[in-house]
């Protein structure tokens, strides 16, 4: 099932509107091609064929091509519990940042074809006697071209980036989670039961691990294993996330109180409500009012 909900995330977030505002809006500000893939490194049909003048001249030889397979894979690899940054054998950089929902890493947000500054004739020299080793042939004169029209990228502006990109990354998932599993994921029975329970009641009181097991007829042992496994995230998380898109759709009419919203959302007090919509959303309650009010 996690594949499933793995392909499901990956076209819903490359066919949202917002994706494609936020790509066009990172390729403005920073000049950086972000794209979307999933977990064996595939673009999004809008990207295919795409790409940067040096890396796509470079694959017309197949040697190339296949370096640049391993790496991007390598890259991918590590990048499945965390941000991962790697440069490639040409002294271009790229940065993954996995697209994660509860325990399921989904697919990837990739921006790269930047070089670390400080970078110059060592790197290409580096990068050309490589190439020679491996029998790569190609025109080195549209090679360099390519490689010296890349963009250079401090330390401190690639970490701005990802801290972009990440917060983007979690604000995104956790808009499509609630609508994925119920909706668009072919769910065991007892999973839907439990889903259309939790949905009423979570919001009216504090509903436990068993009351929701019980209602299914399952041990909490063997519930909790079906539920994550059938939509990628925990009992608690789920809840969590219910309640939290409850209290952002409160928070959106600016005559409702901040006290008021978390309450009618189900959480049992202002400081959890705090926290949990801090870790979810990546802003607090007020902060996100203020952001819609800008909008």
């Amino acid at each position: 099932m996690p594949k499933i909900i793995r392909r499901a995330l990956v076209e819903k977030f490359s066919d949202s509107p917002e994706w494609g505002i936020f790509r066009e809006d990172f390729l403005a500000a920073t000049g950086l091609r972000l794209e979307v893939v999933d977990e064996f490194g595939r673009h999004a049909p809008d990207l295919d064929g795409a790409g940067d003048g040096f890396c796509c001249d470079l694959q017309t030889d197949n040697r190339g091509a296949a370096l640049c397979a391993r790496f991007r894979q390598d890259l991918l690899a590590r990048a499945s519990k965390a941000v991962a940054c790697g440069t490639c054998p040409a002294g271009l950089c790229e940065v993954a940042i996995p697209l994660r929902v509860g325990a399921v890493t989904g697919g990837y947000l990739v921006f790269g074809g930047f070089r670390n500054l400080p970078s110059g004739k060592m790197e290409w020299d580096r990068a050309m006697r490589f190439f020679k080793q491996q029998g790569i042939r190609g025109n080195t004169r549209v090679w360099r071209a390519g490689w010296n029209s890349t963009a250079g990228l401090t330390e401190k502006k690639r970490r701005a980036y990802i801290h972009f990109v990440e917060l983007a990354v979690r604000l995104f998932a956790e808009r499509m989670t609630l609508h994925l599993a119920p909706a668009e994921i072919q769910l065991p029975d007892p999973v839907k039961k439990a889903c259309r329970f939790l949905r009423r009641e979570c919001l009216l009181r504090d509903v436990t691990l068993g009351d929701v097991a019980r209602h299914v007829g399952m041990s909490e042992g063997h519930f909790s294993r079906t539920f994550h496994h059938s939509t990628g995230l925990t009992f608690g998380e789920y809840v969590a996330r219910h309640r939290v898109d409850r209290a952002r759709e409160l928070l959106k009419d600016p005559r409702a109180r901040i006290t008021d919203a978390a309450f009618a959302s189900g959480f049992q007090s202002l400081s959890q409500f705090h926290r949990i919509f801090r870790k979810i959303v990546g802003a607090s309650p007020r902060e996100f009012r203020k952001h819609l009010g800008a909008a």
